[in-house]
This record gives C-alpha cells, sequence and structure tokens, in this order.
C-alpha cells in the first residue's frame, strides 16, 4: 500500500437529523423532551439549549446532565465527520451552546 488510498468522505449529518438524535439523547437522559433549537450559521451547525430553572435549582448534578447530553451529541457529530473534529461547548446564564462543525478542520497534513 502506497498510502494514497482514501476512505470516501463522510455523509453531510442534516439538521432534522441533529435535532431528531439530540432529541432521543435528551429523552434517555432526562425521560423528557429538552428543547433544542439547532441552527445552520455558516459552515456550523449551532444547538442551542434553554437551562431549565427547575434544574439549574438542582444545582451541579443538573448541570452535569446537560453536559452529558451535549457531549453525546458532538460523538455523534463526530462519528458522522472525523474523530479529529474539535466542538466548542459553551454555557452562558440562559443556555448551553454547542458548535459543531460541518467540515472537519484542515490539519494542513
Amino acid at each position: 500500500m502506497d498510502g494514497s488510498a482514501q476512505l470516501p468522505p463522510p455523509a453531510p449529518v442534516g439538521i432534522t437529523e441533529l435535532k431528531n438524535n439530540f432529541a432521543s439523547i435528551a429523552k434517555r437522559v432526562h425521560d423528557t423532551s429538552m428543547p433544542c433549537t439547532v441552527l445552520k450559521q455558516g459552515r456550523a451547525y449551532v444547538a442551542i439549549v434553554p437551562v431549565d430553572p427547575g434544574y439549574r435549582a438542582k444545582g451541579k448534578y443538573a448541570c452535569n446532565q446537560y453536559t452529558r447530553v451535549l457531549r453525546r451529541l458532538f460523538t455523534f457529530c463526530r462519528n458522522a465527520h472525523d474523530q479529529k473534529t474539535t466542538f466548542v461547548l459553551r454555557r452562558r446564564n440562559e443556555d448551553y451552546v454547542a458548535i459543531a462543525p460541518l467540515d472537519p478542520p484542515d490539519t494542513g497534513d
């Protein structure tokens, strides 16, 4: 093998697929439907999850649940793209924001 053989490009992840997958993950974690807005912004998908005041009142445990849900969402996106893809998770007072690139970053190799 000369190393020139490459795997086919990953299939694109549609917003509907991303949203449905997120809802499924959220249901398993919380046993309830979690509102999620998924937007296409430039070359990335952005998922916005409101912080439920009831969960916020429960403290660190609830925050960990939200983080776990978003990490599973990232795993889904990463598997659809490339293992090298990096994601951004940001918590604001009113919500969590997950950013998943449409394309794997250019590693230059």
